[in-house]
């Protein structure tokens, strides 16, 4: 009777802190009514202020409000304590759900998964009234037989802690320790565990997660089966994974808690519920017990939504780099907001009342509850049966119950109902538990924090710089999501909650906010400094003490803050740093991310944080040293931030020395000595460091570039207001003003090429067998005879014939403008002397396949057959050379088609199978235009679509042989791979020339083109088509014909029917018997080479409207 009268708890205000706290507030509202009252009357002086002085004002103005916002969570900071000896007997204790939720089996092993569960399972409460639930996002069937392994080791784990009283009931955890107690017991546990363990990390290996699954549920164990052999009682233990489509939002963390609350709703009902992320184990057994003392507490429990434990976690070195202790949210902030309403809910480790995720449905009818809760009339049913669970014979569920689970878990249960907008876990941020939080307390809800001396909960906490980063941005964009809807804290909490409340939520709302005036703040007063501005008061002035007071009272209060709560001076200098690099770039990119998703730019996504470090990166950590192996978008801006402040400090302290302005510039100065002081690792990330996680020269190089940018820019910005204020200006410096900024401009357009320069690498060797790869078609283009001599071109016509392709496969045609009996005689010629050539390439795998370049070269290897092969050489250049004395061009001539080798028509004396070689000559008249290059090669298309009609092309000038001959097959392992193919246009290969000296005086290599700007071009959308040397698509030039009608691909393409069916048909050669083309194939052909053609059609205007990308092989 004694004991039912004493309290659960007892509540305690911290009166020191809370003295020590208002005197603090005194003290710097008075700086800061100092400081705004100097710049106040500065800009009354000034007429007009100077902008760059107003940026730096409205700076520190947000600054002050957020500042004034966060008073709130240290007015009135209470402590608990709590009796769970006081607690009623087991009998008279609510049961209570348990929810892990894991989303990926790769960033978050099974392993550790089934540990939280199994810590879950040996919480010291009744078993009978425990449930342990699991979502598994990912479908995994790893994680499901990892739940039968774990079901199967809970059996001798829970009656070992039981006997024993462990207190670290997470099997890894306990086995981590080096005790000796109960030695033969933990001896014998610790065999079964090391079992359990191989069990599941030999199911590992075939890990995979679904994206389209249907829903799941599958209760692994039932706590009213009986007892194990050891006779004790288990939990309930249920795998639930739900319906996920493409087609369906899931709404990620929130969606899944919801669908759990559901499912368990019909199975077990508890009153309560335990969330937990799936790292998050159970260090304390006692956490429930030490939660219902809340609970049940029946003077505040009608009001209690939550009871929340702070996040602790069990890998944080001491020096903390990536500040993962939270420490100021978990012991500054959250008991300052439990003086008040309660702290915010926490996404992990809180004991939630389920009526207060529904909300009042007693006064509800029927009807309403369907419109509101979903159709399922054993969800409604359980409403109003609170912990009243469903019998569950042999461990499974009856059909009824097991189709009703799965309705609950599928993805259109919650189509047309409140669920996520008034009901469960709420959807409109990626914060669910921000938001969830905040409206139950708008609703008049309270909440308590039970922070006791053994952390109730241990996670993995983030051991790398770019998933703290990561996390950061996506907490701060679900931050930003609230704040931006019409629940913006500042405004809808002010008339539903306190407004010391209204303020504590407000200061989170506009948290990532932060980063405007820090970039402002960042940057402005350094540009200044470069420009001789001054943006702070005279170090000899009165005013500078008031500036100095608001900065030193700010890093007091933090240090004192630190100090107190345990920590060190590395601490607080630690926690100075990351807010500032969290501030910089995850606070940044929540922005823009929410802006994104807002205008429809960026779907919503959830990554989760890889839960396995590797060796290397925990050795970095465990040193203090920042890994800044991490994404250049995130790098980047800290990067350039810390460059542009070295810059400006370099150039402070010259201004100073040279003018003896130290008196006007310290401030500025040592603002940026701060900044740079601050950020050290940055600079010895980019220094000294040699190791893999150091910063890359490739981001430090680009910052360096930016920061160049931005104050260049900034400066010539300044330069126009001083010339605004110059009455006339001097037209001598406007000239000279538009040139640099016209340069500046293409300067800043040159940027894009060094943006994101990549580099490819291809394994032709990969390639399927021949008989599978596609047809190639080479376009090669003529225009006159006399510049062009027919022995250069012939020599690359032979290059092409000779690559290392199937020959039935290669197709080669020439373009001849001039119309030149001697181009085509030499073509025949060429075609000779192929006979010989293409077997001899062949035989001896010969690299320099043109023959005047491979005979150049005094290599001796095959001498005999070399001798042999070089005399048809000379015989063949001496035919074209006797036929070029009579070489005349023509700019009047009729349309000409001739094969001059076909493919399919045999093979030569040596058994080798030879390409098909086509001479073109279209039509040329002074009466219609010919658009030369274009002309020519558009003409080849159509010609070459009713012979070959191969799907690609390589287009060649007449002067640019092969040198390679396994180009075709480099193309082709990009046109050939499923990721990209659909989506690729062309392959570009550079242009090189071998005619170039050593000192390149016109400079013929276009090195800034083909080695700078195309690597760059081809890290974004890829490179520019350069003229020659590319493997292109033929479907990338006709666009998409397959919804076009006859009538509209005749306005298109023009009126010749055998080109119309070659649309249809790629690759689909028709067949031509004895090296010659039929009659009727014939006048199509040149009917297609005709002047008149292209007339009333799309040839030579219209592209293909597809998004194409295009890539560079070097």
């Amino acid at each position: 009777m004694e004991s039912s009268s004493l309290p659960l708890h007892l509540c305690r205000p911290q009166k020191l802190s809370a003295i020590i706290n208002r005197l603090y507030f005194l003290l710097y509202i008075i700086a800061l009514l100092g400081h705004f009252y100097y710049r106040t009357c500065s800009f009354l002086q000034t007429t007009p202020p100077s902008k760059l002085h107003i940026l730096v004002f409205a700076s520190e103005l947000f600054l002050s409000l957020l500042w004034l916002l966060h008073q709130a969570y240290l007015w009135r900071p209470v402590s608990r304590k709590v009796f769970p000896e006081r607690l009623p007997e087991n009998k008279l204790l609510p049961a209570i759900d348990v929810f892990i939720c894991t989303a990926d089996p790769k960033k978050e092993p099974p392993l550790e998964v089934m540990n939280t569960v199994l810590s879950a399972m040996s919480l010291d409460y009744p078993p009978e009234k425990l449930h342990v639930y699991l979502s598994d996002d990912a479908s995994s069937s790893v994680t499901l037989q990892a739940m039968r392994e774990a079901c199967l080791f809970s059996r001798s784990w829970l009656p070992f802690c039981s006997k024993f009283g462990i207190k670290s009931r997470c099997p890894k955890a306990y086995f981590t320790d080096q005790s000796l107690e109960y030695d033969e017991e933990r001896e014998k546990i610790k065999r079964k565990y090391k079992l359990f363990e191989e069990n599941i990390k030999r199911a590992e290996t075939d890990c995979k997660r679904a994206q389209n699954h249907p829903s799941i549920v599958e209760v692994i164990n039932v706590a009213d089966e009986g007892t194990d052999y050891q006779q004790v009682q288990m939990p309930l233990l249920v795998y639930v994974s739900r319906e996920k489509t493409p087609f369906h939002p899931h709404h990620f963390k929130a969606g899944a808690l919801n669908a759990l609350l559901r499912v368990s709703s019909i199975i077990s009902n508890s009153p309560y519920i335990l969330a937990l992320d799936c790292d998050m184990y159970c260090n304390d057994p006692t956490s429930a017990r030490q939660a219902m003392c809340f609970h049940l507490d029946t003077k505040i429990s009608p009001s209690l939504a939550f009871v929340q434990f702070p996040q602790k976690f069990h890998t944080i070195t001491k020096s903390d780099i990536y500040d993962s202790h939270l420490r100021t949210t978990f012991v500054i902030r959250w008991p300052g907001m439990d003086g008040l309403q309660g702290p915010m809910l926490s996404g992990t480790g809180f004991y939630m009342k389920r009526e207060a995720l529904y909300g009042n449905v007693s006064q509800k009818d029927l009807l309403h509850l369907k419109q509101s809760f979903g159709t399922s009339n054993e969800f409604i049913v359980s409403l109003q049966l609170s912990n009243q669970r469903n019998i569950i014979d042999g461990r499974t569920l009856s059909n009824s119950l097991q189709q009703q689970a799965q309705f609950l878990a599928s993805c259109t249960y919650e189509e047309h109902t409140l669920w996520g907008k008034q009901i469960g876990f709420l959807y409109n941020s990626m914060l669910e538990d921000f938001f969830t939080g905040f409206l139950l307390h708008c609703k008049g809800w309270n909440s308590v924090l039970c922070n006791p001396s053994r952390p109730a909960f241990l996670g993995t906490a983030t051991t790398k710089l770019n998933d703290t980063l990561v996390q950061g941005t996506r907490w701060n964009c679900g931050l930003l999501e609230v704040t931006l809807s019409k629940f913006c804290p500042p405004i809808y909490g002010l008339s539903r909650m306190s407004v010391l409340q209204t303020m504590c939520y407000g200061y989170y709302a506009l948290q990532p906010l932060f980063s405007l005036p820090l970039w402002c703040l960042a940057t402005v007063p350094q540009l200044c400094l470069l420009n001789g501005i001054p943006t702070y008061p005279k170090v000899s002035s009165s005013w500078f003490l008031i500036f100095a007071s608001v900065f030193v009272f700010s890093l007091l209060k933090h240090s004192e803050e630190v100090l107190i709560t345990g920590g060190s001076v590395l601490t607080w200098w630690n926690e100075q740093r990351f807010w500032m690099i969290k501030s910089i770039t995850a606070y940044t990119y929540g922005i823009l991310d929410t802006i994104l998703k807002h205008c429809g730019m960026r779907q919503p996504s959830f990554l989760p944080t890889d839960k396995v470090a590797d060796d290397e990166q925990m050795i970095l950590y465990q040193m203090g040293k920042f890994n800044f192996q991490m994404s250049a978008n995130l790098l980047t801006p800290l990067v350039t931030l810390v460059i542009l402040n070295m810059i400006s400090f370099a150039g402070g302290i010259a201004r100073i020395v040279i003018q003896g302005s130290w008196d006007e510039m310290f401030g500025q100065v040592f603002l940026s000595f701060y900044i740079l002081l601050v950020n050290y690792p940055v600079i010895e990330g980019m220094t000294s460091r040699k190791d893999k996680a150091r910063i890359p020269p490739s981001v430090a190089l680009l910052s360096l570039v930016l920061s160049i940018v931005f104050l260049s820019l900034c400066s010539m910005a300044l330069r126009t207001c001083s010339f605004l204020q110059t009455t006339p200006p001097s037209k001598l410096h406007i000239l000279v003003f538009a040139s640099e900024l016209l340069l500046s401009l293409l300067w800043l357009f040159h940027q894009a090429y060094l943006w994101r320069p990549v580099s490819r690498k291809v394994f032709p060797e990969r390639l399927p067998e021949n008989k599978l790869l596609p047809a190639i078609d080479v376009f090669i283009c003529t225009a006159d005879p006399k510049k062009e001599p027919p022995l250069e071109v012939m020599n690359t016509v032979l290059s092409a014939m000779a690559l290392d392709y199937p020959p039935e496969k290669l197709h080669v045609y020439l373009s001849d403008d001039a119309s030149s009996s001697v181009t085509l005689q030499a073509m025949r010629e060429a075609c000779l002397f192929s006979r010989s050539w293409l077997p001899f390439c062949s035989k001896f795998g010969i690299k320099s396949r043109c023959p005047k370049a491979y005979f150049t070269d005094q290599n001796l290897e095959y001498n005999e057959e070399r001798e042999k092969i070089k005399r048809k050489y000379k015989l063949f250049e001496e035919n074209i050379k006797r036929a070029e004395t009579d070489c005349k061009s023509t700019q009047n001539h009729p349309s000409i088609v001739e094969v001059i080798n076909n493919a399919d028509e045999g093979t030569d004396h040596q058994q080798v199978q030879m390409p098909l070689l086509v001479y073109v000559s279209r039509e040329k008249t002074p009466f219609h235009p010919h658009h030369f290059k274009a002309g020519a090669l558009n003409v080849l298309l159509r010609v070459s679509s009713i012979i070959s009609n191969s799907p690609y092309i390589l287009a060649l000038d007449c002067d640019m042989y092969c040198n390679d001959p396994t180009s075709a097959r480099q193309a082709m392992c990009f046109h050939l791979d499923t990721k990209i193919s659909p989506s690729l246009a062309f392959v570009q290969f550079p242009q090189k020339f071998h005619t170039i000296t050593m000192s390149d005086i016109y400079d013929s290599h276009l090195r800034t083109t083909f080695v700078i700007r195309w690597p760059g071009m081809d890290g974004l959308q890829g490179p520019m088509l350069s003229g020659t040397g590319f493997y292109m698509k033929r479907e990338a030039l006709y666009g998409n014909v397959s919804q076009k009608d006859l009538l509209h691909l005749k306005q298109s393409f023009g009126t010749s029917n055998e080109f119309i069916v070659s649309l249809q048909l790629s690759n689909q050669r028709n067949i031509i018997d004895s090296g010659t083309l039929s009659n009727s194939l014939q006048q199509q052909a040149q009917f297609l080479a005709s002047c008149t053609y292209e007339e009333h059609t799309l040839w030579g205007k219209q592209a293909s409207t597809k998004n194409w990308h295009l890539y560079c092989c070097y």
